[in-house]
C-alpha cells in the first residue's frame, strides 16, 4: 500500500564523474519513489536515478496532475484525503511544483517541504504535516493554494493511489546505457 510507504528514504549512491555521491533528495523524486516502490515491489536504487525519469521528475508530476482533481478549502477545519493519495501542488500554468503523499496516519509526507505549509519543513529531509497547514489562498477562491515563492498562487491537485500507481507503472522510463 502506497500509504505506508511514505517515510524516510534511505541513503541513496550516485555514479558521478567524480565518483559516489548522495542523492540531496527533491520532493518529486521522493514522491517517484515511493510510486516505484509500490509499482514494482523494491525500492529504485542509484542507477534508476541517473538513467530514467526518476531524476527530472517534474515532467513526470505534471503529467500526473492531468489524471487528478483539483481540491478546495473545507469550509470547516481540513481536509479529509485518503491515505496514499498523491497531492501535487501546480502553478497557474498547471506544471508542478511539489508533491507529497498522504500517509497511513492522513498526514502529508514528503521531501523539501520547507514553505510549502504553514509548519515548518526542512530542506532535502522529510517531514509530515496536517492537511490543516496546507496554505490556501483564501477560502473564497475555490482551489487556490499558496505556493512556496513570493506568495504566488496555484492549484492542489490529488490524485487517487491506484491511479497514481498505474500512471507512474506505465510512465516509468528506464534508459539503458
Amino acid at each position: 500500500m502506497l500509504a505506508n510507504r511514505v517515510q524516510v528514504i534511505p541513503a541513496i549512491m550516485l555514479d558521478t564523474p567524480h565518483g559516489k555521491q548522495q542523492l540531496q533528495i527533491q520532493c518529486h523524486q521522493a514522491t517517484g519513489y515511493w510510486l516505484y516502490e509500490e509499482a514494482f515491489n523494491e525500492a529504485p536504487t542509484g542507477d534508476h536515478y541517473t538513467n530514467s525519469s526518476l531524476f527530472e521528475a517534474t515532467e513526470m508530476m505534471t503529467n500526473l496532475a492531468r489524471y487528478g482533481k483539483k481540491l478546495s478549502p473545507p469550509a470547516m477545519g481540513s481536509l479529509n484525503i485518503a491515505s496514499g493519495t498523491v497531492l501535487i501542488f501546480t502553478d497557474q500554468q498547471n506544471t508542478a511544483k511539489h508533491s507529497c503523499v498522504i500517509n497511513g496516519a492522513g498526514n502529508i509526507g514528503g521531501y523539501n517541504q520547507q514553505s510549502w505549509f504553514s509548519s515548518t519543513g526542512i530542506a532535502n529531509s522529510f517531514t509530515t504535516h496536517a492537511t490543516g497547514d496546507i496554505r490556501w489562498r483564501n477560502r473564497l477562491r475555490k482551489h487556490k493554494v499558496k505556493l512556496n515563492s513570493q506568495n504566488s498562487k496555484g492549484n492542489l491537485v490529488a490524485v487517487e493511489s491506484a491511479r497514481a500507481v498505474s500512471f507512474f507503472k506505465h510512465n516509468f522510463v528506464y534508459r539503458f546505457e
